[in-house]
């Protein structure tokens, strides 16, 4: 599924390179694929577009930052034992209807 998403993810020049060069599918259909990239900033974002389709093999920064970034979006979305929003009152409704950021 993620291959498909690659297309929308990066540049499509680089989405059609990648794809040309996977690997056939391992046993749990897996495919490996060689992406170029404008540096790990930009590649940290167009994984995670990916969600959880990706997975990093090298380089380790990338793959560090990945699973880093992974750790504080989980952490960040957890449900409270209320079932509500952090900082927010279940009276509330408990959504949000924007998505927040720095």
């Amino acid at each position: 599924m993620a291959l498909h998403g690659l297309r929308h993810a990066v540049d499509p020049f680089a989405a059609r390179d990648a794809l040309a060069g996977a690997s056939p599918p391992d046993g749990a259909g897996w495919r490996v694929v060689e992406l170029v990239t404008e540096g790990p900033e930009v590649a940290l974002a167009q994984l995670l577009a990916l969600s959880d389709g990706v997975e990093v093999l090298a380089p380790e920064e990338l793959r560090a930052a990945l699973a880093e970034t992974a750790r504080r979006l989980a952490a960040r979305n957890a449900p409270t034992a209320d079932g509500g929003i952090p900082g927010r009152s279940a009276e509330a409704g408990g959504r949000l209807g924007a998505v927040g950021g720095r």
